[in-house]
Order: C-alpha cells, then sequence, then structure tokens
C-alpha cells in the first residue's frame, strides 16, 4: 500500500471532480510541483512493478487528511491543525489572522476513516482486483473560509474578529476529486461527518495541549 496526496492531481483539469484517470493528464498545480510530482512517480513506480513483477501493490490518494495526534505546529503544519493552534494561543486577542481570502474550495477526510479504508482493501483482496489507485474523500467540500467558521464555532470564537490577510496566496483553487470508485468499491462506508471529526480533533488538542506536536 503507498499512500500519494490529492496534490498529484492536474492544475487544470479537463472536469471537476477528477477520478483516478485523471492523475497524469497534465501538470499538479506550480505551489505543490515537487511534491507532487515525486507523489505520481511512486504511483507509477507501482504500476511497474506490478505489470513487470507481478506484484500487487495498491496507491491510495487521500484528500487533506486532519484530526487527533496531528501535526499542529504554527510553522510546518497542515491548515486545520495549525489554525487550531493559533486560534486557541490567540483567541483572546482583538483580531485573529487567517491567510488569504477563505475563497478556495477543499476536501478533508478525518485521518481514522484514513486508516480503516487502509486496512477494508488491504485485507480484502478481492475489492483491488481491478484497480491499482483509489481517491479517499467523502461527500463534502467547503471553502477555507467555512472550515475556520467552523473552527471558531468550536472554539466559541467570534468569526468577526477575523482579519483575511490577502497578502497571502490563496494556492490552488479547488482540486475537487471524485470518490465514485471508493463507495462502488465500500458501498456501505460512513465517513465521519466533518462537525463530529473538527470537534474531536479540537478536543483532543485542547485536553493535549501540553505534550501534542506543536
Amino acid at each position: 500500500m503507498v499512500c500519494l496526496s490529492s496534490c498529484i492531481f492536474p492544475h487544470n483539469p479537463i472536469k471537476f471532480p477528477m477520478t483516478e484517470k485523471n492523475v497524469l493528464d497534465s501538470e499538479p498545480h506550480y505551489s505543490n510541483r515537487g511534491y507532487g510530482f515525486s507523489k505520481r512517480m511512486l504511483y507509477v513506480q507501482c504500476q511497474n512493478y506490478n505489470k513487470d513483477f507481478g506484484r500487487e501493490y495498491i496507491c491510495v490518494s487521500p484528500a487533506n487528511i486532519y484530526g487527533k495526534y496531528d501535526n499542529f505546529s504554527l510553522e510546518n503544519g497542515h491548515f486545520i491543525p495549525a489554525i487550531i493552534h493559533r486560534f486557541h494561543r490567540d483567541q483572546n486577542k482583538k483580531e485573529l489572522i487567517a491567510y488569504g481570502s477563505g475563497s478556495p474550495l477543499r476536501q478533508l477526510v478525518y485521518a481514522g476513516d484514513i486508516a480503516k479504508i487502509i486496512c477494508i482493501l488491504l485485507f480484502n483482496k478481492e475489492l483491488t482486483k481491478d484497480n491499482d489507485i483509489f481517491n479517499i474523500c467523502n461527500d463534502e467540500e467547503y471553502s477555507i473560509k467555512e472550515y475556520i467558521y467552523k473552527i471558531c464555532d468550536l472554539l466559541t470564537i467570534d468569526n468577526s474578529k477575523i482579519f483575511w490577510d490577502t497578502s497571502k496566496s490563496d494556492g490552488c483553487l479547488r482540486k475537487t476529486v471524485s470518490n465514485n470508485l471508493l463507495k462502488k468499491t465500500i458501498p456501505n462506508y460512513k465517513f465521519t461527518n466533518l462537525h463530529d471529526g473538527l470537534k474531536e480533533t479540537v478536543d483532543w488538542f485542547k485536553d493535549n495541549y501540553e505534550h501534542c506536536r506543536k
């Protein structure tokens, strides 16, 4: 099993949502070019090993992952854990800073769901006999602004305090991928909804603030 990333997908796709067949259509977004290409080459390597040496490697390409035990670093954390940490730290300030315009769309998936789905695919060989790559995401997609507002609600912060620093780049505006293949392969899987996943993550961070990665 090899874990890829939604950053492997084209910057300017032919259509949204992108399926597993669109991975190599064109270049990834320039902001993730090196990372995106390196992950793509893992996929190509697995394809070649399967073809030339009879291996049975499977690739999964998850959307943005969040959850407990994440890296909540203000410098190196992904945007959900970094925002949780920064807003928790600064919640008594008159102004809270969020980067960009908040308009880009993102898909998130709870880390616990990723772990469960990987185990299902690994230990049920018949599910993967016809496919060597699966997108892992649920049906939810929101703007960064909506995610940040949800985090504010969980931290009991008035979102009118947020200042949007538009001097910072928005990055890729959209990279929506399809989960149709995954739902066809594991039709009864129930994803953790965003509210429950974010609440569990925020509560865990506050309860483990002294010892978590930050």
